[in-house]
Formats: C-alpha cells, sequence, structure tokens
C-alpha cells in the first residue's frame, strides 16, 4: 500500500480511497498539491478578477469502474445531484507528505471510455484548511488528532499512539518536532510495535514521522 489518500465526514472516521477503488487515487495534480495553509487559500485578485473558494488541488484517478463510481459518489455525496461537500482528507501536500485537511470536494469531470470504463477522474478539492495541533507536554494521541507538533523547547515530549484495533489501516498520522533541544518520542499501546520496536524517538529539530498501522503494528511511510 503507498496510496494513502483517504476521505471521512470526521478526522477518526477517515477511510483509505482503497476502500471504494481498486486503483485509488496515484497523486494530487501534480501541478497543484494541497498547500500548507493554515487557513482556506483565496485568490489574490480584486474585482471582477476575484473568487473566493480557490481550488486547491485535484483527486485524480486514472481508471474506475462503474460499480466503485458509483459507490464513491453515494457514500460521500449522498446522490449524484449533490455537487459538492465539506469532508476531511488525507492529501499529498507541498512539503511532500501526506497531511489531514478540511475542506470541500466537488463532482468530478470523468471520460467514459465504455459503459463501465471510467478514465481520467478528476475530483476538484476546495477551501482546504490544514487540520494541526502543537503540544508542549506529553500528550495521548486519539484518532481525531491527526497531525502534531512537538514544542520540545522545555522538555521530552512523549505522544502516546492509539491502539491499533480502533484505527482505520493505512490511514496517516503525522508528527514533527519544531524545537532542537529535547527528544520527541512516539510510544504504542501496550505490548504494541512501531518500527518492530517498543518505541521511536526523534532528535532532530523539524524532522517529521508518518505512520500508519496494518491493522496489528505501526510503521512508518
Amino acid at each position: 500500500m503507498s496510496r494513502y489518500y483517504a476521505i471521512g465526514s470526521t478526522l477518526a472516521g477517515m477511510v483509505n480511497m482503497s476502500t471504494y477503488f481498486r486503483y485509488p487515487p496515484k497523486s494530487v495534480r501534480s501541478a497543484q498539491p494541497a498547500p500548507l495553509l493554515g487557513g482556506a487559500r483565496r485568490r489574490s485578485l480584486a474585482g471582477l478578477g476575484r473568487a473566493d473558494g480557490h481550488i486547491n488541488s485535484n483527486l485524480v484517478l486514472d481508471f474506475a469502474s462503474q460499480s466503485e463510481y458509483e459507490t464513491f459518489v453515494y457514500a460521500v455525496f449522498g446522490s449524484f445531484t449533490t455537487f459538492s461537500v465539506a469532508r476531511y482528507f488525507t492529501l499529498f501536500d507541498t512539503s511532500g507528505h501526506f497531511s489531514p485537511y478540511y475542506g470541500y470536494i466537488e463532482q468530478p469531470t470523468i471520460n467514459w471510455e465504455t459503459s463501465d470504463a471510467l478514465t481520467n477522474v478528476v475530483f476538484p478539492l476546495a477551501n482546504l484548511v490544514l487540520q494541526s495541533a502543537t503540544k508542549t507536554s506529553n500528550f495521548t494521541v486519539t484518532t481525531s488528532t491527526r497531525l502534531l507538533y512537538a514544542d520540545t523547547a522545555s522538555g521530552s515530549i512523549t505522544f502516546a499512539l492509539p491502539a491499533v484495533a480502533g484505527v482505520n489501516a493505512n490511514t496517516v498520522f503525522s508528527f514533527v518536532k519544531t524545537a532542537s533541544a529535547n527528544n520527541m518520542v512516539l510510544d504504542p499501546s501496550g505490548s504494541e510495535t512501531i518500527e518492530n520496536a517498543s518505541t521511536l524517538t526523534v532528535t532532530a529539530q523539524y524532522e517529521r514521522v508518518d505512520v500508519y498501522t496494518d491493522g496489528s503494528a505501526w510503521y512508518r511511510l
């Protein structure tokens, strides 16, 4: 599994898009990765050239069957007559990592090759807002805390990971050490492991760790 795009009505409920598609998105549109912004991106032009809700990115599938496409549309939009809904996403970002966002997904443009073969399925994404938090002390990670910054200036910080049984497989949790001093430690639940070890320690400033679970243990991307 190398495609970690996920979607859900909550951060905790995000599921990897391989749940819906045999060939899930291989990328966001290469020229428009999701920007790492704290707020929604806006067009900078004024007057008639201005349009709030800039399309930040596009989620692109090379191929989908009609049945997969219909299942996804009904699961996400509820119907084919609802053209835009707000959802949580894991998207490839401008830093080269998979990060959590909240924003809007719109009904796609598609090419019908046959009655059951869709190619170049492009879902526009708009008003993406990065979902993150900064911690200055030990913290118990939940399924709703997907991107955490560890400010270790005053001391080492341990992030206690949730039990893998309660985490949707192949969805990403990310951690960044923002200060040079002390350590950031990822500590799995009970006897569970991360990279086949009991803990994972980060010492370098700005080092980022993206992890996922296969249902039994934690692994780095």
